[in-house]
């Protein structure tokens, strides 16, 4: 009877191994899941963090180019009155 006692027992011990070792990889995941979603909202922060600065970037790139067109028709004009006073310098030629 003894040797059915300790079958019973050692199927009982291989039992609470495998329960243990499976309590070990629940417990790894759960580490696992909580680092992914504290990278996964650190990856929000940078996303929201760059697409600030991308609306910023092409705000800016906007006004330059406007300021662009502003100094390039203004540089037109000047050259314009050069050539118009040169002209009347020289008579007309």
């Amino acid at each position: 009877m003894s040797t059915g006692l300790n079958q019973a027992a050692e199927k009982l011990n291989l039992a609470i191994d495998r329960l243990e070792a499976t309590i070990g990889r629940q417990a790894g995941v759960q580490a696992d899941k909580a680092s992914l979603e504290t990278e996964i909202q650190s990856l929000g922060a940078d996303r929201a963090r760059l697409a600030d600065l991308l609306d910023k970037s092409e705000a800016k790139a906007t006004r330059l180019d406007t300021i662009n067109r502003e100094v390039s028709h203004k540089l037109v004009e000047a050259m314009e009155t050069i050539r118009s006073v040169l002209q009347a310098e020289t008579g007309g030629a």
